[in-house]
């Protein structure tokens, strides 16, 4: 199962919302505000200055983790077989 998170993208955004790294570990938490007139800002794409990686959402990043948590713990081939 692939999980996809949709990176933070300034431009689409009409409120401040809040973005985290998605690499496990890193405590990257950053406020993101859209950008001026809808075109006007530097840093359209916010990355980890750590991990050089993409931040995204952390609503969207919590709901695709718990989908694949879900995934994992009632995936029923991985049970033994019944006898």
């Amino acid at each position: 199962m692939k999980v996809v998170t949709e990176i933070v993208c300034r431009r689409e955004l009409k409120e401040e919302r809040i973005a985290i790294c998605t690499h496990f570990g890193c405590t990257l938490i950053k406020k993101i505000k859209p950008l001026k007139f809808g075109f006007l800002g530097f840093n359209k794409y916010p990355k980890c200055s750590k991990h050089k990686v993409p931040l995204v959402f952390i609503d969207e990043f919590v709901g695709t983790f718990i989908e694949a948590v879900n995934a994992c713990l009632f995936d029923v081939s991985s049970f033994p077989p019944m006898i």
